[in-house]
């Protein structure tokens, strides 16, 4: 015999807090076994399937990074095959329920539509295990991105076209612009590696455009900057231009910082000016 476990009270919060975007969707299909190699190779990550889908690919990885930089995407109508799972979720044998479950959670992206739409369903047992899959997807992605961070590395030193430069900086950029304070935790670390990539000297035309930053609202935004890429001067004993352009902030202590900063640093080889 069923037994609804989720009062309509409780399934009625969560499924608002569904349609204002509060629970994250799940990884494309494409990108979702490249996530976990991320995870699980680390620095040995195996860059070249990432390389292989260009812009689209860089594009995935960002939005799953930054989630709030992507562009609003139309979901995936579901397939019969969805359908059926979920109307399995409200089986009577609790062994069907769990499986389609757990099918439909695998299915990612796929399954994504059609568990949104679950959640007003009728059936309170449907309701609250279209919930649990939809939370399981939240937790995964609310997981600390730091653990990306050694394979990131490695995938953004090996970009080195226009296009893909262009898409890493603004969403670099767009990041820190909505940003109230200096990024913490895992998203400090993904954030790290994005700078680190556009701060190397054939990069210097794209780390350019992180200058309007320096007159961020938030001063501690404008000093994380400046720390970043004295940061990695320091360690690569040159002196990224963002750090001189620092000189003409009109914040004292970013001034500052860039003063201490690009005053032990050499400016390496400038090419002809």
């Amino acid at each position: 015999m069923r037994v609804a476990v989720a009062s309509n009270a409780v399934v009625f919060v969560v499924a608002v807090a569904i349609s204002r975007g509060a629970l994250a969707q799940p990884p494309p299909a494409r990108l979702a076994p490249i996530l976990k190699d991320m995870t699980q190779q680390g620095s040995q990550f195996s860059v070249d399937e990432l390389h292989q889908l260009g812009l689209e690919g860089l594009r995935m990885l960002l939005d799953w990074l930054f989630p709030e930089t992507a562009k609003p995407s139309t979901l995936e109508p579901p397939s019969k095959l969805v359908l059926e799972l979920v109307s399995q979720l409200g089986d009577d044998s609790f062994r069907l329920r769990d499986e389609a479950a757990e099918k439909l959670y695998q299915l990612g992206s796929a399954a994504h539509a059609a568990l949104l739409n679950a959640t007003q369903s009728s059936d309170a047992e449907v309701r609250w295990r279209a919930i649990r899959i939809l939370r399981r997807w939240q937790i995964e992605r609310e997981q600390d991105m730091g653990r990306y961070g050694p394979a990131l590395a490695v995938y953004l030193s090996g970009i080195k076209d226009k296009q893909r430069l262009d898409e890493l900086v603004t969403r670099v950029r767009l990041v820190l612009e909505r940003s109230n304070g200096p990024p913490v935790g895992g998203r400090a670390t993904v954030i790290a590696q994005c700078l680190n990539a556009l701060m190397v000297p054939e990069n210097e035309a794209f780390a350019a455009e992180l200058k309007p930053l320096l007159e961020h609202r938030s001063p501690q935004v404008a000093m994380y900057l400046i720390n970043m890429v004295a940061g990695y001067g320091s360690r690569n004993q040159n002196c990224p231009p963002l750090l001189l352009d620092a000189l003409d902030c009109t914040r004292t202590e970013v001034v500052s910082a860039a003063i201490g900063a690009a005053g032990h640093l050499p400016l390496g080889d400038r090419g002809e000016e």
